[in-house]
């Protein structure tokens, strides 16, 4: 899997604790090897949801041999808006986004406070070219459906990520300050 955090490059469905606030989305990510829908995990900070995320990448890089790219959503708007990266280096990022067989979006809506037009853009118009392109995608984000569209000051991207996934909360404590205080 390209871009994979290293602490998530060998996770597996085995190293997933199953908690109350996870056992939903531990099924359908299990479920999603053999599925067609996206998948939208939601919920507080620490609970899990890019661990399960990578879960799945790494499964399916592993025993479909399938291309999937991680990727951190604010750092790759970083990367995308002109300025910071050459052109060359955005139009290949576009190029990945919109057409690897698997994206891990992480973290969408961290960006800021507030999306601009730019965050808001970019957003759906991967999302759009994926699914028009018969591309999965999971999205994991802090953010219900409802906090998302008001978040983007526009209900379109939570619209078609409702339209084409499978939304579930991940609930819990937050696992790495779970993991400090035990120090």
């Amino acid at each position: 899997m390209r871009g994979v955090p290293t602490p998530f490059e060998g996770v597996t469905f085995s190293k997933v604790r199953p908690t109350p606030g996870n056992r939903v989305a531990l099924e359908r990510a299990t479920a999603f090897l053999d599925g067609t829908r996206d998948l939208y995990l939601a919920g507080p900070v620490g609970t899990g949801k890019t661990m399960l995320a990578c879960a799945i990448g790494n499964e399916i890089a592993r025993t479909a041999r399938r291309d999937v790219l991680f990727v951190r959503w604010p750092l790759a708007l970083r990367r995308l808006q002109p300025g910071p990266s050459d052109e060359e280096t955005r139009n290949q990022l576009e190029d990945d986004l919109c057409s690897v067989p698997l994206l891990i979006l992480d973290d969408l809506g961290a960006e800021r406070n507030e999306a601009t037009d730019f965050t808001r853009r970019t957003a759906l118009l991967v999302y759009e070219s994926r699914g028009d392109a018969g591309l999965r995608t999971i999205v994991t984000s802090n953010l219900s459906l409802d906090e998302l569209a008001q978040h983007q000051g526009d209900d379109r991207l939570a619209s078609r990520i409702a339209g084409r996934a499978d939304v579930v909360r991940v609930d819990g404590a937050d696992q790495r300050l779970r993991k400090l205080r035990a120090v």
